[in-house]
């Protein structure tokens, strides 16, 4: 029996490793894509990418839908939304003295933030998650959406920026070969987002197996593993940020996650769920949530910036929730 729970963890292992290098691709060739097909400056700017760094939550939820496990989906992204501060954010702040972001900016993230805050407070109230929430949860996403990137100044310099951090503009245009053409984008990308879709069936078999084994809650083990491992997208995004000097692009990737976590991506968990989501396991998640989420905006509106202490402070605390629910609570 040790020898299976070996080989269990070695599986979820090489999941995540697919998942961040499927990841990445899924990122590059999308973007990719959208230039070849002259598609809106809109569509790649914020719609495109935050989607694409957000694809592995969304794998896992169709994933764990198809197993009838949507415990672990829900746990993972909520999970995720904390890692995606208390690890992603915070480890990337340990590179830089402090994430700056323009007054305009802080605003926009701290509505961000504060609605997130609301929606965690109101699901977490209501427990029990229907298809009308889950409805609602995707329509807040989409008309937050068309409000923060109103202003098309703005919008068309965090483009550029965005573009510029990931690297995916394709700088040879001269070059025909095949897998620079429309084609081979394509092929490229469909084949990324099939070995994430791999990736993930791998990473929810195995977390099933791990769950069952220690008798974990499915939630828990959604909410601290899987919902760790996919965070790694947002994690690279920032220190790639960070190391091009591109410290907003660092620090609102990760809350554009968070956002699109707490609306669109726990939405969908909840309308592909063909019972009612209860919520009522993660109660544990809590006090580690909200804490995560205040220190973070207190340190946008005090600060207009994401300081180290911050990123200590919210590391720490994201340390003791994963040793807590892994080692204690079971």
């Amino acid at each position: 029996m040790e020898f299976l729970i070996y080989g269990y963890f070695a599986g979820l292992a090489l999941g995540f490793a697919l998942l961040w290098f499927a990841g990445g691709w899924v990122i590059k060739y999308s973007v990719k894509t959208a230039h070849l097909f002259h598609v809106t400056t809109l569509f790649i700017g914020f719609f495109l990418v935050a989607m694409a760094t957000s694809l592995p939550e969304l794998a896992v939820i169709f994933i764990a839908a198809m197993k009838n496990a949507h415990e672990i989906s829900v746990g993972t992204i909520i999970g995720s939304l904390l890692a995606d501060i208390g690890f992603a954010l915070a480890i990337t702040s340990f590179f830089v003295k402090s994430i700056s972001v323009s007054k305009k900016d802080s605003r926009n993230m701290t509505a961000m933030l504060v609605v997130s805050t609301v929606i965690m407070i109101f699901v977490f109230y209501f427990q029990n998650l229907n298809n009308l929430i889950g409805l609602f949860l995707v329509l807040i996403y989409f008309v937050l959406v068309w409000w923060i990137w109103r202003d098309q100044a703005t919008l068309k310099e965090a483009i550029q920026t965005k573009e510029e951090v990931l690297t995916v503009v394709n700088s040879d245009r001269r070059r025909k070969f095949f897998w620079v053409s429309k084609p081979g984008i394509l092929i490229k990308l469909f084949a990324s987002l099939a070995v994430m879709f791999f990736a993930s069936e791998i990473i929810v078999r195995f977390i099933i197996e791990i769950a069952d084994y220690f008798l974990y809650s499915r939630h828990i083990i959604g909410a601290t593993i899987s919902g760790l491992g996919t965070s790694l997208p947002e994690l690279t995004l920032g220190i790639s940020a960070v190391r091009k000097k591109e410290l907003p692009l660092a620090l609102g990737n990760i809350i554009g996650s968070v956002l699109g976590e707490a609306t669109f991506l726990l939405g969908a968990a909840v309308l592909v769920s063909p019972t009612i989501v209860n919520l009522k396991e993660l109660n544990t998640l809590i006090p580690f949530l909200f804490l995560t989420l205040g220190i973070t905006i207190y340190a946008l509106v005090k600060n207009n910036a994401f300081k180290r202490i911050h990123g200590i402070l919210v590391f720490i605390i994201f340390i003791v929730f994963m040793v807590f629910h892994l080692f204690f609570l079971n």
